[in-house]
């Protein structure tokens, strides 16, 4: 006669809380002196089709600058830049020649980067773990919820790398249902970015036409 064996089921392992998943990833970055990284910016309206960008970011607390890619010929340039300096953005296309300056920065590109610069701690949202089809197993996907009727994004979502809490991917839908998903390659946060790099020097452009929003 067989007898069975009741073995003891392993218990599966239980994802951390959102809270504290949401405190891991800004300890990984709070001691960072700056962000650089690739990425690639895919933008989704609602009724049209997505648009994809690539690019360079580079960041600190308070000032950023992206700068837009494309493949012309045989090399690739620089199509347009977005610089905040702290105080003004600029967002510049280089192949019209052409510069809006304003004094406040892009909302959804502030929403998707709230893990460095530290604003979530100034945002109302609710924290919540989240699915996605971006990402891997062993990755976790925290989704933040405004809270504020007046918050431009609805929900931000950040795709995190359990093994070191690394964001690698931010995924921002906004009140008109636009999504705007930043994927992350080649972070470097040991390295201050160049300081000029914030700045856009009068001589730079000065052969573009400027429009000033007040």
């Amino acid at each position: 006669m067989l007898c069975a064996l009741a073995l003891p089921v392993p218990a599966a392992a239980q994802s951390p809380s959102p809270l504290v998943v949401l405190s891991n990833v800004q300890s990984h970055y709070a001691k960072a002196p700056g962000f650089t990284a690739k990425f690639r910016l895919t933008t989704t309206a609602p009724g049209n089709a997505s648009s994809v960008q690539d690019g360079l970011l580079l960041l600190t607390r308070s000032q950023y600058r992206v700068d837009f890619y494309d493949k012309h010929k045989t090399h690739v340039r620089v199509t347009g830049s977005l610089v905040f300096d702290g105080q003004n953005q600029y967002d510049i296309d280089h192949l019209l020649k052409h510069v809006i300056r304003t004094s406040f920065p892009a909302p959804e590109l502030d929403a998707a980067l709230l893990f460095f610069t530290g604003g979530l701690a100034a945002w109302q949202f609710q924290a919540q773990i989240g699915t996605s089809q971006s990402a891997k197993s062993t990755d976790i996907v925290l989704e933040l919820s405004a809270q504020s009727s007046v918050a431009f994004a609805q929900r931000v979502s950040y795709i995190v790398d359990s093994s070191n809490w690394r964001v690698k991917q931010a995924i921002v839908e906004d009140v008109l249902g636009t999504t705007t998903h930043v994927g992350f390659f080649e972070q470097n946060i040991e390295k201050l970015p160049d300081p000029g790099k914030f700045s856009v020097a009068p001589t730079s452009i000065k052969s573009y036409t400027l429009t000033v929003i007040p």
